[in-house]
């Protein structure tokens, strides 16, 4: 709760929490550090500008003498320098650290940018020529060598300090990694001539470069605004270093997703547009399966309109929106933007892919954005996007299991109004469905007498579903053992699924032992025994806790293994205050 408050803009409630808990012994594990709950929370305060907070939180820890004081510290260092606030982290960095040796090679690097900005060169290099001394880690030889270029120290001179590193074990060698930390220099300060230089040494030294090496180059080269053709430049040595590596950390893949976004915007605002370089970046996009943003998107959408492009660039870029909202880890908002955004510039968005759209909405649990597509579907003009028998039948199988009945109104009033559709047993049974989920179960039994009189006839699928209707039913049970008996006489094996329905039914109107038999004997009827499902189905829909106890004892004797699946389900109170598994019950017409 504190890292979410922390996280969200409330820091000063997450502080508040956290002291309110400080010396309570329940909680000591984590507000001594472990979990690095305060230094988290520290972050936040600093990130939102909460100075006094920040040394409110700091004092705490230092009257604890916790080992979080160092950190602490390094992070009040780095919020004055960040805000240049010069006299602050003359103090800051200049006092003695609570544990010698463990400032972090971000607090220099934030300091050799505060003196850089501020002028004050001269007072920071004394500390980073004693941080030489001491013979650090590579990490920090790294900020050594950032700092001297921060300092607009001579090339030859950092050249010389890179190939003469010491570390507590011996020499050290430069590698990726240091050429990397001196392109992030070039990088901060939009120096593109440094990063060359910096390339030209590791050229000179034989000191390898990766992907990273030329992501950051593009950013560079990106913020500058240079040419588009020294964007290429990097684009293309990016991907002859092989591109990223599939285990690469999640952080470089978003930074590359978010890279790519901004060429595809670069590339969009040159004049005359180079559609064959977007062609290309969207190309990779999709084989890495990275997402375009949606103004990225609109971008391009505009582009390719104002050119009148056709066919498989056009495609590319319907391919790269239809993957952005399709994709379950984009906000739903997001995903309706860029719908939005396809359906505006995408007339020809095909009925597939708006189904897949339709779809995708019922399955973030928003019925009421698939009834809009399905609605602009209806309206337009072209027959081969109107939706047809198949969608109203997905559609209303989508209200089944998320129920919306102002959805699902609507809906059924545009199928009334669409001639080219004439109703069958499956839109019926889709339909019977729909209303039963929006706690219609008499006007969805309405659906039922239009199949039992239709030349069709019943299927499997709508025994089953007016079965799941007449369970939400007050006196459901007496039409569904006539539909049984109906059943019974053709002496047909029936599927599971219309059978444990029809158990549904009976166990809603109460009658314990009669679920037993029925239970019982499912074998000798489906040719399969009765599942965790069966008994799930069954227990849910008796209408007392004495009916659920007696049933559950009675499983358990007879059907061990069954009921030990079920008991693997998440449980929860339904508006009755009955027990209820969590169950996923099949609704298809």
């Amino acid at each position: 709760m504190v890292l979410g408050m922390a996280r969200h803009g409330a820091s000063r409630e997450a502080l508040q929490e956290l002291c309110g808990k400080w010396n309570e012994p329940e909680y000591k594990a984590i507000v001594s550090g472990e979990n690095k709950l305060i230094e988290k929370v520290a972050q936040d305060l600093a990130r939102e500008g909460h100075k006094q907070e920040l040394l409110q939180l700091y004092a705490r820890v230092e009257e604890d003498d916790l080992q979080l004081a160092p950190r602490l510290h390094e992070i009040i260092t780095m919020f004055y320098a960040q805000n240049n606030r010069v006299p602050e982290v003359k103090e800051w960095f200049a006092k003695p650290m609570p544990i010698e040796g463990q400032v972090r090679a971000e607090t220099y690097y934030a300091v050799a940018s505060f003196a850089r900005r501020n002028g004050l060169q001269e007072w920071a290099k004394p500390f980073f020529t004693e941080l030489m001394e001491r013979q650090p880690r590579k990490t920090h030889w790294h900020v050594v060598l950032q700092a001297m270029l921060l300092m607009g120290e001579d090339l030859s001179n950092v050249r010389k300090t890179l190939l003469n590193m010491q570390g507590p074990n011996g020499p050290l060698t430069a590698d990726t990694s240091t050429i990397n930390a001196m392109l992030d220099v070039a990088c901060d300060t939009l120096d593109a001539e440094l990063a060359d230089e910096i390339l030209a040494i590791a050229k000179e030294e034989s000191i390898r470069t990766d992907a990273e090496t030329y992501l950051r180059l593009m950013s560079l080269h990106l913020t500058a605004g240079s040419p588009p053709p020294i964007v290429d430049v990097a684009f293309e040595k990016f991907q002859e270093a092989g591109a990223l590596e599939p285990d690469a950390p999640m952080q470089s893949w978003a930074q590359y997703a978010q890279l790519l976004n901004r060429y595809l915007l670069y590339l969009t605002r040159q004049r005359p547009v180079d559609f064959k370089s977007i062609s290309k970046i969207l190309k990779v996009m999709e084989e890495e399966m990275l997402h375009l943003n949606p103004d990225t998107a609109a971008a391009l959408c505009l582009r390719f309109l104002e050119n009148e492009q056709t066919g498989e660039q056009r495609d590319l870029v319907q391919q790269a929106i239809m993957s952005f909202t399709l994709d379950p880890q984009t906000s739903t908002a997001r995903a309706w933007n860029a719908y939005q955004i396809m359906k505006e510039f995408f007339q020809d968005l095909s009925r597939e892919r708006r189904e897949a759209v339709l779809h995708a909405f019922f399955d973030r649990k928003r019925p009421d954005m698939a009834t809009h597509v399905i609605s602009h579907m209806r309206q337009h003009s072209r027959m081969d996007v109107q939706p047809t028998i198949d969608t109203y039948v997905s559609v209303f199988e989508g209200f089944a299991k998320n129920p919306d009945r102002q959805g699902t109104e609507n809906v059924h009033n545009m199928l009334k109004m669409d001639v080219r559709i004439q109703p069958d047993t499956r839109l019926n049974t889709a339909l019977m469905l729909a209303y039963a989920a929006c706690e219609r179960p008499l006007y969805a039994l309405d659906f039922w007498n239009e199949i039992k009189f239709s030349a069709e006839g019943p299927t499997y699928g709508s025994l089953a579903a007016v079965f799941w209707v007449l369970e939400r039913k007050s006196d459901g049970a007496k039409m569904a053992r006539d539909i049984w008996a109906k059943i019974e006489s053709m002496d047909l094996e029936v599927p599971a699924s219309v059978y444990t329905n029809y158990i549904g039914v009976i166990a809603a109107q109460g009658d314990e032992k009669e679920v037993r038999g029925l239970v019982t004997k499912m074998a000798s009827f489906t040719g399969v025994e009765p599942d965790a499902l069966t008994l799930g189905v069954a227990f849910n829909a008796l209408p007392g806790d004495d009916l659920q106890a007696s049933f559950k004892e009675w499983a358990k004797q007879q059907y061990p293994v069954q009921w030990t699946a079920l008991q693997k389900k998440r449980k929860h109170m339904n508006e009755h205050g009955l027990c209820e598994y969590r169950i996923s019950r099949k609704l298809c017409a």
